[in-house]
């Protein structure tokens, strides 16, 4: 995957401007939940809409004893200082306190999406990295300063997430998410550590997508090496697959065109 298909799969499927199809990919996925974790994606129930209509990203959820979550939210297209706001030009931190009782139905909140975090999408600290980056930013009068926070204000729904995805002049909170979903990703791509690893169980390699090597042949720099499930590099050992037997040498690199003593015998590998 690249970091745009990466940042498809941390959502479930798909980037997404609309808010009901944002959350209906995280309940295909068997992702929506009634409890919040850092990094999920919060969807809002809009009750004069009577539907979906407000995103934001989970920074912070804490539950008392007493079974009352105090969480923390950013949001677009938001106002700072309301406890809630779908329509309010900015992106701005929010806090809410609820009961599990209360997410779901006609309850303001709708459901928590949980994004598919890992080795070859981004991690939650890498979202909320990537909103909190934004906070502060305002939406525009037109399409000018679209990069600057609090350049050209308006209200007119243009802002660098929805020039972005394509839709300038919509509401853009659910765009705001997909943004920060590619934007992760692709952060998390370039600072990811590609190559040889060496770990207390043996060698990994990490290819230039960052995925993890495992269960799989790879060519890397001019030789064969073969990795077993757990992405651990086979060394100095026999393998067989479905072509034939092989020798792995000490180094892991797959021995041809020569012969080998093993053991007292000789045996010959071929190309």
């Amino acid at each position: 995957m690249n970091a745009f298909q990466a940042g498809q799969k941390l959502l479930c499927g798909d980037y997404t401007a609309y808010t009901p199809t944002g959350m209906s990919l995280f309940a295909k996925a068997g992702r929506l939940y009634k409890t919040p974790l850092r990094g999920d994606v919060v969807y809002f129930y809009h009750a004069s809409m009577r539907r979906v209509a407000h995103v934001g990203l989970v920074k912070r959820a804490t539950r008392s004893i007493f079974g009352v979550w105090d969480m923390v939210t950013e949001e677009g297209n938001t106002a700072p200082g309301r406890r809630f706001s779908r329509d309010g030009g900015s992106v701005a931190e929010k806090h809410y306190t609820f009961r599990e009782s209360e997410v779901g139905g006609t309850h303001l909140i709708a459901g928590f999406g949980r994004p598919m975090y890992g080795a070859d999408t981004c991690t939650a600290d890498e979202m909320i990295a990537a909103i909190e980056a934004e906070d502060g930013y305002v939406e525009k009068a037109s399409a000018a300063q679209l990069e600057t926070k609090s350049g050209n204000p308006g209200d007119k729904n243009f802002t660098k997430y929805a020039a972005w995805y394509g839709m300038q002049g919509s509401p853009w909170c659910q765009m705001l998410i997909s943004w920060c979903a590619y934007t992760a990703c692709a952060a998390h791509r370039a600072k990811a550590h590609t190559g040889w690893q060496q770990t207390a169980s043996g060698w990994m390699y990490t290819d230039e997508t960052g995925r993890r090597l495992a269960g799989e042949w790879a060519y890397i720099g001019g030789r064969w090496y073969v990795f077993d499930n757990a992405g651990m590099l086979l060394r100095d050992t026999w393998f067989r697959d479905a072509a034939g037997w092989y020798y792995l040498a000490g180094d892991g690199g797959m021995l041809s065109g020569q012969w080998l003593e093993y053991q007292g015998a000789q045996y010959y590998l071929t190309k």
